[in-house]
């Protein structure tokens, strides 16, 4: 039976985030900036390196450090776009564990893709192709998770409410939504938005809330779960 591993998303939410903190911090440190300010070199026109980069000359000092903030910035986004990524795949995860786990639940959730009013739908192929009933469980429960976590982040978020009968945050709801919409406007409008440290950290936090709620289910459902991090009470 599939355990829903809490453990591995709880260390992917500390150390990710961790990492792009540190760099951040060093980024935005006074002192490691003026120190990387001195270390630049530059080139004549036609491409030949004169002299060390001249930091007392301020102009241009400043033009490289918001080059670099640019790329700090760029890299803030990319952010939005990893976390948006946990929350896909970790709701994948909670749908696989809570479907092998309560088999009964993934009928509406295997159509026949000829006939949408025919729910429950298991082809031939897939039962002569399996070895064994946990296997062809296993197989279905991927297949319903699938088609379970399609259309909009909200609209999945009520199948798993109904599914769970757990209620979550509605505040919680709203935030994640607005997480998702940001990270379609990165990728499909090429938008880049104001973001620092302070606004991933609060996205972090969403996150592992999310988390916290899926377990909660898990518990309550008696559905496997390894939380290795200690990250439920």
């Amino acid at each position: 039976m599939k355990t829903f591993d809490i453990g591995n998303w709880h260390g992917k939410l500390l150390f990710t985030p961790g990492y792009y903190e540190e760099l951040y911090s060093y980024v935005k440190n006074e002192d490691a900036r003026q120190e990387y300010s001195k270390s630049i070199s530059v080139y004549n026109a036609e491409g030949d390196k004169t002299s060390l980069f001249n930091y007392e000359n301020e102009t241009i000092k400043q033009t490289y450090l918001q080059q670099l903030d640019r790329a700090m910035l760029d890299y803030s986004n990319m952010m939005i776009l990893t976390l948006s990524s946990y929350i896909e795949i970790i709701i994948q995860d909670f749908f696989e564990s809570f479907f092998d786990s309560q088999p009964e639940t993934m009928y509406e959730y295997l159509p026949n893709l000829n006939n949408d009013k025919m729910k429950g739908y298991v082809d031939l192929e897939t039962i002569l192709n399996t070895n064994n009933y946990d296997e062809l469980k296993s197989i279905l429960s991927v297949r319903a998770a699938t088609n379970a976590n399609k259309g909009t982040f909200k609209s999945i978020m009520k199948r798993l409410e109904k599914l769970s009968k757990h209620e979550f945050n509605e505040t919680l709801i709203v935030e994640l939504d607005n997480l998702v919409h940001r990270r379609n406007k990165i990728v499909h409008e090429d938008r880049t938005f104001e973001i620092d440290q302070t606004i991933i950290k609060n996205v972090v936090e969403n996150v592992l809330n999310l988390l916290r709620e899926l377990g909660k289910i898990c518990k309550s459902k008696n559905i496997p779960l390894y939380d290795g991090g200690g990250l439920l009470p």
